[in-house]
């Protein structure tokens, strides 16, 4: 729990959050207030409000740092079907290229 509060005081402090819309600790009794029925052991919470963000932005920052790093970026593609292995564990995705029509395998670990 430690690291995660650590983390948050963080990233509030790198984003430049303003105080009201930091995240807030919660114990395990104020939890249980809000969500009744969950399971011990329960050692708190953290309340983080839904952030704006430019989405498209982060997604393509995200793609091209994929990229620059040796990933192959796939864009405008639709899920065609799953590869899986004789046990039935997924290997890859078969997808079409929405743009040229083509379909292509992509094989992940």
């Amino acid at each position: 729990m430690l690291k995660i509060k650590a983390g948050l005081s963080v990233f509030d402090w790198l984003a430049g959050t303003p105080d009201e819309d930091k995240h807030v600790n919660l114990e395990p009794q104020e939890v249980r207030v809000r969500l009744p029925g969950l399971r011990e052991p329960l050692r708190g919470a953290v309340q983080y409000p839904e952030y704006i963000t430019d989405d498209a932005r982060l997604t393509l920052e995200n793609a091209i740092s994929a990229a620059e790093h040796g990933a192959l970026v796939a864009n405008h593609t639709a899920l065609d079907r799953f590869l899986t292995e004789e046990n039935g564990r997924v290997r890859g995705a078969s997808v079409e290229d929405r743009l040229t029509g083509n379909t292509f395998d992509i094989e992940a670990r």
